[in-house]
């Protein structure tokens, strides 16, 4: 059961594993680092745009998105043997997609919260120092001792969390206005009776 749950819901298997300090990463290498990207920026998005409700400007978001790309490049390269698969570039490629997953999702839950929209403070020098600090967290997977594996593993898991309950408010943010706007039944008034005929005595 145990194996099944590895395998299948976190993606492990020795080989895809990054193993250090003697311990492994409960998820694949790129799994890890996704989940650990996520947890970066969501720690920055909490620490310093907590207030942000604004969508970031499509310029920026399209220049977030572009962190995705090399995640698939690698699988694609990897997938077709055009080269070996190495697990620190999974992880790397997994912690610059989740962090520009976050980036994207935050602010978009963020927007649903309330009707009174700030003005957005992420911009793309942010992003920049972002990004940079995710690599260079990133990098620890190549430095084999405890405190790299306690760090990832503790970013991973919360990044973990922080996606669920993202994605849950914001399932909920979308559906509670749906609901209140549909009918909630037949509301319409009760036809009364006629009243009695004044005429008739």
């Amino acid at each position: 059961m145990l194996e099944l749950l590895a395998r299948y819901l976190l993606h492990w298997t020795p080989e895809r594993a990054i193993w250090l300090g003697g311990q492994t990463l409960s998820w694949d290498a790129r799994c890890a680092g996704i989940y650990a990207g996520f947890g970066i920026a969501l720690l920055v998005q909490l620490i310093w745009h907590c207030h942000v409700k604004k969508l970031p400007p499509w310029s920026l978001m399209a220049t977030t998105a572009a962190f995705c790309l090399p995640l698939f490049i690698d699988v694609a390269t990897v997938r077709y043997g055009l080269r070996p698969p190495v697990n620190t570039i999974k992880h790397l490629t997994g912690v610059w997609f989740g962090s520009a997953f976050c980036c994207l999702l935050y602010p978009a839950v963020s927007h649903l919260t309330t009707s009174n929209r700030h003005s957005a403070p992420f911009s793309l020098r942010s992003l920049a120092i972002l990004m940079a600090v995710a690599t260079a967290i990133s990098s620890l997977a190549n430095w084999d001792r405890p405190l790299s594996y306690y760090l990832l593993e503790s970013l991973a898991w919360f990044g973990f969390s922080g996606l669920a309950i993202l994605a849950a408010s914001g399932i909920i943010l979308i559906i509670k206005p749906a609901a209140g706007k549909a009918e909630p039944g037949d509301t319409s008034p009760t036809r009364r009776s006629p009243p009695p005929d004044a005429d008739a005595t």
